[in-house]
Parts: C-alpha cells; sequence; structure tokens
C-alpha cells in the first residue's frame, strides 16, 4: 500500500487492523466479495479519517509555530508575506488558515502579542510612552496610542496611571 510509504505509514496500517482478532487475514474469511468490499471500503473509510486527523493536528501545529514565531519576534515589523515566506506558504492560504485556527486573523493577532509585550514593558515602569511605540516597531507613538486604545479601551497614558494607582 502506498500509505506505508508515509513516514509513520506502517503504525497508521497497523492500527487500522488493530481492532480486528486476525488483522489483514480477516479478509480471508469472509464469504462473499460483497462482504469483503464492504469490509475494504469500512478500512478506507478509517484510514482516511485518521489521515484527515492528522492533517488537521499538522495545521493546527502550523498555526502555533507561527504565533510562537510572533511572539519571538514581536518587537519586528511583522507582515503576512513575510511570515508566509519564511513558512512555505502562500499569502492567501496562510491568512485562511491562521483565521480558521487560531480564531482571527493575522493581523488581529500580531496587533494583539504588540499590545500584551507594550502592556509588560509599561508594568516594569522603565520605559515612556515613544519608546514602548519605538521597541514595537509602531510607525509613531501617535499611531501606537491610536492601536493601545483600540484594542484596550484606553490610552497608554491611562494604562500607565491605572498601573500607579495599583502601586500605591
Amino acid at each position: 500500500m502506498a500509505i506505508t510509504l508515509l513516514p509513520d505509514g506502517q503504525n497508521l496500517v497497523q492500527s487500522a487492523f488493530a481492532k480486528e482478532s486476525q488483522g489483514y487475514r480477516q479478509i480471508y474469511s469472509f464469504g462473499t466479495t460483497a462482504q469483503c468490499s464492504t469490509y475494504l471500503r469500512q478500512l478506507a473509510g478509517g484510514l482516511a479519517d485518521q489521515l484527515q486527523s492528522r492533517k488537521q493536528d499538522y495545521r493546527a501545529k502550523v498555526v502555533a509555530n507561527i504565533q510562537q514565531y510572533i511572539k519571538e519576534h514581536v518587537t519586528r515589523k511583522l507582515n503576512l508575506g513575510e511570515v508566509a515566506l519564511l513558512f512555505g506558504f502562500s499569502q492567501n492560504y496562510l491568512s485562511s488558515l491562521f483565521s480558521k485556527y487560531s480564531g482571527c486573523s493575522f493581523v488581529e493577532y500580531t496587533t494583539n502579542a504588540k499590545i500584551a509585550a507594550a502592556k509588560e514593558m509599561m508594568a516594569k515602569g522603565d520605559y515612556k510612552i515613544y519608546e514602548v511605540a519605538d521597541t514595537l516597531g509602531f510607525e509613531s507613538s501617535f499611531y501606537f496610542s491610536k492601536v493601545f486604545k483600540k484594542v484596550e479601551g484606553i490610552s497608554p497614558r491611562q494604562y500607565l496611571q491605572h498601573l500607579q494607582r495599583k502601586r500605591s
């Protein structure tokens, strides 16, 4: 079978026959070709389900790897095209895949990761707003403030004031 050429195809086939007491020899016990045909269709369906499940797992793992990459490179100006090229996908496919498995768009996820990093930086108290904006790759502190307010509902300055009140 061609499926055994997959990296763990042998295990896949063995697991498909594991439920059968006689393994693949079960085929020889059928009295009619119709019984044999039905059995083989069920077996093929089971294998197809397992392959589909592995495909889903692979896609979810790819998105998790991309999310990790975004978190690790949050200080860079990331764009979908660059990340798609890095991971070997087209922009359209990666956009669709990312949205499906993360529940938000690439841009939303990247923005939220940058804002989370900004909040961490501001919580440390060592950074001014323009330094946070610059460190995280925003075009300007004005644009950073606009994005921060859109995501958090308050401006970075208000967030800093909130942190100061919590500390005192």
